[in-house]
């Protein structure tokens, strides 16, 4: 019995360190970019503007709420017949999650945030209603070219199993082109639940003209599970396009983003997913 724990976790080490590579390999663009002053002028940010930019549908930005802004916005998706809130749904998908979330820039780097979600349903098994609330910690200049950020969570899942997570998000702008990756760990405190859940994130958007962006992004979910009995589901892949609008000038800002997912893999749950966030600034 010791020898599929052993390699379980070899497993869960190999993925993680994997994960930390992708997710910190964009450290290495921002490296390169300090010794080249014309890619670092293309790649730097315009002053900062009020709310934290959502040029993705999943994978989260590392930029924050500029400080003194205060941020509201709704999402809809896909909900999962499962106490679990991930990007994809851990259980066949049931109706649509809708999520409210509110956060404040206290600095340029660090901004709080809360968040409720609500599963609408016929029944009291199928409704229910949760909420979340964390720090963002941005560690890098949040007008350069490369971000690092931290997120930490602590959430109630919809059937009100306790947990918290924490998150690495990180990007480098190459001029108009923005790539983005997270690595994402969290541990759910319920009986027969994974120890840690892991997922990662990688996305690329290109600014089309300044209220437009194009792009792409993909969801390694339950990377965990890869090899092993699935507690949630087994392992996910998840990739599709992501368009976003970004409206509003300095004194306020007006975000939209929308896109589908489409299944990697085989899998027992639905084989295309769709989100939608609109975020308001000010």
């Amino acid at each position: 019995m010791k020898f599929p724990a052993m390699l379980c976790s070899r497993v869960m080490r190999r993925v993680a360190c994997s994960l930390a590579i992708a997710c910190f390999s964009l450290a290495g663009f921002a490296s390169a970019a300090d010794g080249n002053p014309e890619g670092s002028e293309e790649g730097a940010s315009s002053p900062k503007k009020k709310g934290a930019d959502a040029p993705f549908v999943h994978v989260t930005d590392p930029s924050t709420d500029a400080a003194g802004s205060v941020s509201v916005g709704y999402g809809v998706g896909n909900a999962s017949a499962g106490a679990a809130e991930r990007p994809i749904p851990v259980a066949p998908t049931a109706g649509i999650v809708h999520t409210a979330t509110a956060s404040y820039g206290i600095t340029g780097h660090f901004a709080p945030f809360v968040s409720m979600l609500f599963r609408p349903g016929t029944t009291d098994v199928e409704r229910a209603a949760t909420a979340q609330f964390g720090l963002k910690a941005q560690l890098t200049d949040p007008a350069g070219p490369f971000r690092l950020t931290v997120i930490g969570t602590a959430f109630r899942e919809l059937d009100h199993a306790l947990g918290g997570s924490l998150r690495i998000a990180a990007s480098y702008d190459i001029g108009k082109l923005r790539l983005a990756s997270n690595l994402h760990g969290e541990r759910v405190f319920a009986t027969g639940r994974d120890g840690l859940d892991v997922m990662v994130l990688a996305g690329a958007s290109y600014q089309v003209i300044p209220m437009l962006r194009l792009g792409a992004e993909y969801v390694g979910q339950d990377l965990e599970e890869i090899g092993e009995s699935a507690a949630e589901g087994g392992a996910k892949h998840y990739a599709g396009p992501t368009a976003a609008l970004d409206l509003g000038g300095p004194s306020g800002r007006v975000q939209l983003t929308f896109g589908p997912t489409f299944a990697l893999t085989k899998t027992n749950n639905a084989s295309v997913l769709a989100r939608a966030a609109l975020s308001v600034a000010f």
